[in-house]
């Protein structure tokens, strides 16, 4: 049956995509280009309304048994980012709204664990999560840069929620992850593919990614609650630990990646918030890379770092040495190759060379396949 109710996400967002397009022209609801964004002329950019209904809709019919505050958060960080997308909100109101919605969606799941302990320990655990959740959503709306780089890791990250949640049994969460990854594709393909039908998923879309993705991770690691709770043990609960080190790894390169950037922005003196060009797919594109070559390198990397972690899992190294290794990979991957592309570049060696011509070898969109696909989406 799950499979089903995701056959049906991927066609309500299939049906549903040239319709808000056709929408968002008409209302000119786009993403007009700056100083500080690729693109070169409007681009429509309510995707977020096409992925939202590929999620909503199947889950009402599959009544999964989701409670009403996540139904409830889920609508209103789309509405925040929808809203955001027009009027382009300031950093400190969305951060605020988010920080609001996170701790309420940690309330009602949990609060009922806190009663009868000590307040400091609630209270850290509180902050220990909003900040993860708020840094989680902001790190998926902070990737949405190029093309295909926010559903492609969408789509990845959900499905391999929904394979952890499926092993748990957690139904209700497996089928928010699958369907969730099912309505990103035909936007994803759209979005990389489509030159006429190409349409941006916003900020409401990302915003509404992320906060999936928060749901997820709460309810895989606070499943141990009880106990961490009770103890207030976080890091001597190996279970807890494990759990953790496989979220860090799901949303390893975002995670990571947003944090190098915000740290260098404090450095520099300059506001964590304030945009510029200095994440990880910039620095792909100024190697040379395609906007879906950079995309694919980054999610492709990411599923790398989610599979030594199984690796590791499997074979049973300790839950500390897992959550080391993820952080090893996520700075490796992050910081490391970031700056050291410079220095590769400084030195002219064999590995800038080579990145060189991995890049040029991105640039697919004059291929005979691509222009069919193509062609074919831009007639849907």
């Amino acid at each position: 049956m799950t499979a089903l109710y995701c056959i049906a996400a991927f066609l309500v967002s299939f049906v549903l995509f040239p319709v808000v397009l056709k929408a968002a022209r008409r209302y000119n609801l786009v993403d007009s280009p700056d100083e500080r964004k690729l693109q070169t002329e409007p681009v429509p950019s309510m995707g977020g309304i096409v992925v939202a209904a590929g999620v909503f809709l199947p889950l009402l019919v599959a009544a999964p048994g989701l409670p009403a505050y996540e139904w409830f958060v889920m609508a209103a960080m789309l509405a925040l980012g929808m809203v955001d997308d027009v009027h382009n909100l300031s950093a400190k109101f969305r951060f605020l709204v988010e920080l609001v919605l996170v701790l309420l969606l940690l309330f009602f799941d949990y609060g009922m664990l806190l009663a009868g302990y000590d307040v400091t320990p609630a209270v850290l655990l509180y902050l220990l999560f909003a900040i993860a959740g708020v840094g989680i959503i902001n790190a998926i709306n902070m990737i949405d840069g190029i093309d295909g780089l926010s559903s492609g890791f969408g789509i990845l990250s959900c499905s391999i929620f929904a394979v952890a949640f499926c092993r748990m049994g957690d139904r209700a969460h497996m089928l928010l992850s699958g369907v969730c990854a099912a309505a990103l594709v035909p936007f994803y393909l759209h979005n990389v593919f489509g030159s006429k039908s190409k349409m941006y998923i916003g900020d409401g879309g990302s915003l509404f990614i992320g906060i999936i993705l928060v749901i997820n991770t709460f309810a895989l690691l606070l499943g141990w609650s009880p106990f961490i709770v009770a103890r207030f043990t976080l890091f001597q609960t190996g279970g807890f630990v494990v759990g953790a080190a496989f979220c860090l790894a799901v949303l390893c390169i975002p995670v990571f990646d947003t944090l190098r950037v915000m740290f260098d922005r404090i450095a520099h003196g300059i506001h964590p918030f304030h945009p510029d060009k200095k994440h990880l797919h910039h620095r792909l594109l100024e190697l040379g890379f395609s906007h879906f070559g950079a995309s694919t390198a980054i999610i492709l990397t990411n599923l790398l770092i989610v599979g030594v972690w199984y690796l590791s899992f499997v074979l049973s190294c300790p839950a500390y040495g897992q959550m080391l290794l993820v952080v090893a990979m996520g700075l490796l991957s992050t910081c490391g190759f970031y700056y050291g592309s410079f220095w590769c570049e400084r030195c002219q060696n064999g590995t800038y060379r080579l990145l060189r011509r991995l890049g040029e070898a991105s640039h697919l969109e004059h291929t005979t396949l691509w222009l069919r696909l193509q062609r074919l989406l831009d007639t849907l």
